[in-house]
């Protein structure tokens, strides 16, 4: 994390612990909060971060050693204090030319799925059951009985597995474990980086439009139900002119690492830090919490 490259500088990332009492900020992962292993001084701000659901550390939030320990939210919802995505969609400066007609005729199969948490909020273990009695879906991971040989780090530009299966599918399902307003994590955007030849399947997110450019995918909360999105689906597949069409608008994008977003979420932060006033008025965690975990929808689109 270099500070020099941010608007307002002077900033530095301590990981040492040991040295948490000379810092003027604490920023701790919502994932890993357990009991405090660092003294919360009064003149620190304590920032939490938060880069997954409300769903994976309910009994955390609710925890009394939490209720009011931290000043600012740091997360990927677009309301918090310091706003850090899954990543970010933006226009490619230059575009390669491509045979969309050969890469259209290479696929011979509908759907893949790349999972390993086979039990979720959002129920979309079940929901690729349903939509499988009507279009081919495999999948690989913990929860198919299906397995990528060569497979690397999924954030590695050479993950030979993504780059076959977008050859051979039409379609990667992208389904989230929760469904939550701006929750929309690397597996999308994984597939607009390295500039995969294959239209992502979005569900979890209910404002994708907001982070997706238009016509570059399939959104599964336009369809009342999963049967309805594999007949559409199947039908999208059949129609060469419609499935190019889809690719050829995809091609026009790229996406900033996740890295990238960081040093930006982190440059956001020490702004922050640097002009505003030490304020002691804390989150109620528990209470913010809540208002999150609410704004998340049960799985009512299945039957």
């Amino acid at each position: 994390m270099d500070f020099d490259n941010c608007e307002v500088k002077g900033c530095v990332l301590e990981r040492n612990l040991s040295k948490s009492k000379e810092c003027e900020a604490i920023l701790l992962q919502s994932n890993h909060l357990g009991r405090p292993t660092i003294p919360r001084l009064k003149e620190q701000i304590w920032v939490l971060l938060s880069h997954e659901s409300p769903f994976t550390f309910s009994g955390a939030a609710r925890n009394k050693i939490w209720k009011r320990a931290f000043n600012w939210i740091f997360s990927y919802q677009k309301n918090s204090d310091i706003f850090f995505p899954w990543g970010k969609i933006v226009a490619k400066e230059n575009r390669t030319k491509k045979n969309y007609d050969a890469i259209f005729d290479l696929k011979n199969r509908t759907a893949v799925w790349l999972v390993s948490n086979c039990r979720t909020q959002s129920k979309r273990e079940m929901y690729v059951n349903i939509m499988r009695k009507i279009i081919d879906i495999d999948i690989f991971g913990n929860c198919g009985n299906l397995t990528c040989k060569n497979i690397v780090r999924k954030d590695d530009p050479n993950d030979v597995c993504r780059d076959q299966k977008s050859k051979q599918y039409k379609f990667y399902l992208s389904f989230e474990n929760a469904l939550c307003p701006d929750y929309i994590t690397e597996k999308v955007f994984l597939f607009y980086q390295y500039d995969r030849p294959i239209i992502p399947v979005v569900r979890g997110i209910s404002n994708a439009k907001e982070f997706l450019p238009k016509n570059t995918y399939v959104d599964a909360s336009e369809f009342d139900n999963a049967t309805h999105l594999a007949h559409y689906l199947k039908e999208l597949g059949n129609d060469r002119k419609k499935y190019i069409a889809m690719l050829e608008e995809k091609n026009k994008f790229t996406v900033e690492t996740l890295e990238n977003v960081f040093q930006k979420a982190m440059c956001s932060l020490c702004k922050i830090l640097h002009r505003s006033a030490f304020d002691e008025e804390c989150v109620d965690t528990a209470n913010w919490h809540s208002q999150q975990y609410n704004t998340c929808r049960v799985p009512d689109d299945l039957l």
